[in-house]
């Protein structure tokens, strides 16, 4: 996974800007064939002002202990970019939404970043003050002006800023099962830095029989200034779906290949609904230094 420096640095991450009239569909990330499985590239949207990129960097399909629950782990790397320089992106919210294979199949069981995570944190002073409160009518008469005075008094306490990532699932009584699983990425508006360039999402899934699912991937920017009145980018970055579902196998090969991961013990992976946080590494809390 990169660091943010490879992303500030010269010679590090550069991508080709354009513009051009967006056509119905042209910028869907498509699966080649059409049933294509585990497509490395989730999304790959690039325009003048901002670059997104998504790609699928693990995937082992296995069971939660040995002998026990068909299980699948699957993890994402997004790389997001603003190329306006008096503007940042402000917020990150993305989705992934499982189909339903059988009864009760796919479950999202745990997930990471998980719940809500802060990181960066700077430190400023707010205060607050109580003074002279006066009521006065429509025509104002100082014998009729009421006024109650209160002690002039100042209060400051350091308060602390930083980025934060909010996360969690949504549930299908029907189906019984977590079908879906989000996060949002906020930036740490004391600093204006925007969210950080590079960041991991996870999730481990509980199945119930070794068929094919998919998911739907969704992204939604918000970058500080009025792209939305532009049809391009309210297309590129809209909640509906642009790209091709994601297809998975239960049967195909872990990915990358040689990952050390125990297919047989995915399980141990999580406690509770929470991933491990090596999995989805937060830079300043989980790598370097940071206060989480």
């Amino acid at each position: 996974m990169r660091s943010p420096a490879d992303f500030q640095r010269p010679g590090g991450v550069h991508y080709p800007t354009f513009d051009s009239t967006v056509q119905d569909g042209e910028l869907k990330t498509r699966n080649v064939p059409s049933d294509e499985i585990q497509r490395p590239v989730i999304t790959d949207r690039e325009d003048s002002m901002f670059t997104v990129y998504v790609e699928l960097v693990g995937c082992v399909h296995g069971t939660l202990t040995p002998g026990g629950s068909p299980a699948s782990l699957i993890i994402f790397q997004y790389e997001i970019h603003c190329r306006q320089d008096k503007n940042v992106v402000r917020s990150v919210d993305t989705n992934f939404e499982f189909s339903q294979t059988g009864w009760g199949t796919p479950s999202v069981i745990a997930y990471g970043p998980y719940i809500q995570r802060r990181f960066n944190a700077t430190t400023g002073t707010v205060s607050h003050q109580r003074g002279l409160e006066v009521a006065v009518g429509a025509e104002f008469d100082p014998a009729m002006a009421g006024a109650k005075y209160s002690v002039q008094q100042e209060r400051s306490h350091e308060q602390q800023y930083f980025d934060k990532i909010d996360s969690g699932r949504h549930h299908n009584e029907s189906e019984k099962r977590h079908y879906s699983v989000w996060w949002r990425y906020t930036h740490n508006s004391d600093q204006n830095h925007g969210v950080v360039p590079a960041f991991r999402t996870a999730m481990l899934l509980k199945r119930d029989d070794m068929d094919p699912f998919s998911a739907t991937f969704t992204i939604k920017l918000d970058a500080g200034f009025q792209y939305g009145v532009s049809q391009k980018l309210k297309y590129i970055f809209s909640k509906r779906e642009v790209d091709d579902i994601i297809n998975f196998d239960p049967k195909a090969e872990p990915w990358p290949n040689g990952t050390m991961i125990d297919s047989t013990s995915l399980g141990n992976l999580a406690r509770d609904a929470m991933l491990d946080s090596k999995l989805t590494p937060i830079w300043g809390v989980d790598i370097g230094t940071g206060t989480p």
